[in-house]
């Protein structure tokens, strides 16, 4: 694995698979970062990247203490890049005054995964596998997806438009203060499973909803008092029913919409 530093202008590297005919993998785990991976003819991966600082965090009580003296260094970066069994893997550990911007091109045909903490958002585009990801805070942005997708975020929209949908595996999409808009293909068999705690469910596909009770999970405090806590989803199947499909919000709306 190479480390790699660089500070506002924009580098590039090429990393080759071992295999190029195996099973391919894109493992991203950064701390702060603005990310879009666009999926082409490609055998290998290129990555795009630049760092940039971030001057908006306060240095008041920093700059008394420093006062007569001279920066010499501090808010170190840490960015690896490194290839392995055909998982070509991005690292990234740094102080929150830091982002990595990422333009990468991977082969269509590979699954991915992300894992990111602060920074901007996730965009990706024109993938067939399947696609992991876990994004602290900002949106999930995909287009032209043939796979199966499993998505987070804390606080930002997940949108996710498919061109097919691998039947056998179960997705789920949550996020706390943001939508989930999926476009969907006409034919796709789901059962759904779907909550929204400050917001509304829309669609323009067959879903047909179930009627199931709400399920109550019952605590006790510290004091002794007895809490009945309900718990209420909104169950559905889409052209009969599949695999299975969570989608969850609390402070947005839920939007399933067919594909044109």
């Amino acid at each position: 694995m190479t480390s790699l530093y660089a500070f506002g202008q924009q580098k590039e590297v090429t990393v080759p698979f071992s295999n190029a005919n195996g099973d391919k993998m894109l493992d991203v785990e950064v701390f702060s970062a603005d990310i879009k991976i666009i999926g082409s003819s490609r055998t290998d991966v290129l990555i795009k990247y630049s760092v940039e600082k971030q001057e908006d965090h306060d240095d008041s009580e920093q700059d008394d203490k420093s006062k007569g003296m001279k920066k010499i260094g501090g808010s170190n970066f840490q960015f690896e890049i490194g290839e392995k069994n055909n998982k070509v893997r991005i690292f990234t550990q740094n102080f929150m005054n830091n982002v990595l911007i990422m333009e990468i091109e991977v082969p269509s045909g590979i699954d991915i995964n992300i894992s990111k903490q602060i920074g901007q958002n996730i965009y990706i585009e024109n993938i067939q596998g399947a696609v992991n990801v876990e994004n602290n805070i900002g949106s999930v942005t995909m287009k032209g997806i043939s796979g199966s997708v499993n998505a987070s975020s804390s606080t930002g929209d997940i949108i996710v438009g498919f061109e097919t949908v691998n039947a056998e595996d179960a997705m789920s999409f949550n996020t706390i203060t943001g939508n989930i808009d999926l476009t969907l293909p006409k034919n796709f068999k789901s059962d759904l499973k779907m909550r929204t705690e400050w917001g509304d469910i829309y669609s323009d596909l067959p879903i047909e909803t179930v009627t199931k009770e709400a399920s109550e999970t019952k605590s006790t405090s510290k004091n002794g008092e007895m809490r009945v806590i309900s718990n209420s989803w909104t169950y559905g199947t889409l052209n009969g029913g599949g695999s299975e499909m969570t989608l969850k919000t609390q402070m947005g709306s839920i939007y399933l919409r067919a594909k044109e």
